[in-house]
């Protein structure tokens, strides 16, 4: 069965799937506050991510329970200002002791939810490689070099420029082949890095440590 209907202006559709309201045993609060959060974008778009906005509205200080997927498409002329990205949003910096492991794996998933953001396909396979690439430049660090650990991004350019700063006895290179004995592991991460990144470069630090830098292979979507 299909249906036509016009489209007044300024409307806003939210599509959107059943995660997003039975989070909680009040589904009709959470149904609520989605209606609010709509009704607040009519005519509006000064908003940048204004999905974003809805989910923190409607989940407030609560934590998903199922998969939340939402689509928000406004029917109205759209702000310059809403188009726009803050320069600042393509710099990032993480800071954690390479003993918390835990905290390594957070950081590791705030970094892929900061490529998913912006990489021009998330699910294509240089996403894989990025995350390979973290992966294994994160284990690395954790293994191998106590201490403070930065993270650093830079994305102000097409591919994203990841730094690590650590304070580890250093990685004299990186290697460009296989260990020759089969189950071997030692060296077999920085090859998977050396081989998926579009480029890699290691520097020993005058006051000792390691600073690695690799030119990720994904794309940003918007360049400003």
């Amino acid at each position: 069965m299909s249906r036509n209907f016009d489209i007044p202006p300024d409307a806003v559709l939210a599509l959107y799937t059943d995660g997003l309201t039975e989070f909680s045993r009040d589904i009709s609060s959470a149904e609520k506050q989605l209606a609010l959060e709509v009704a607040a974008l009519v005519g509006d778009t000064s908003i940048v991510h204004p999905a974003e906005k809805i989910v923190r509205s409607v989940f407030g200080d609560a934590t998903a329970a199922d998969d939340v997927a939402l689509i928000v498409v406004q029917f109205s002329n759209a702000v310059d200002s809403a188009l726009q990205i803050d320069a600042s949003e393509f710099f990032k910096t993480w800071r954690f002791h390479s003993s918390d492991s835990s905290t390594a794996r957070t950081t590791r998933l705030e970094l892929m939810t900061f490529v998913r953001k912006f990489v021009v396909d998330p699910n294509a396979d240089a996403v894989f490689a990025t995350e390979l690439i973290i992966g294994e430049l994160l284990a690395n660090t954790v293994e191998h070099a106590p201490g403070l650990v930065e993270i650093r991004v830079d994305w102000s350019s097409e591919n994203p420029v990841l730094t690590i700063v650590d304070s580890g006895p250093g990685i004299h290179d990186v290697l460009n082949n296989l260990p020759q004995e089969l189950f071997n592991e030692h060296g077999r991460g920085l090859f998977l890095i050396k081989t998926f990144a579009e480029n890699v470069s290691v520097k020993t630090l005058d006051g000792g440590g390691t600073e690695l830098r690799a030119v990720l292979p994904v794309v940003r979507l918007l360049v400003v």
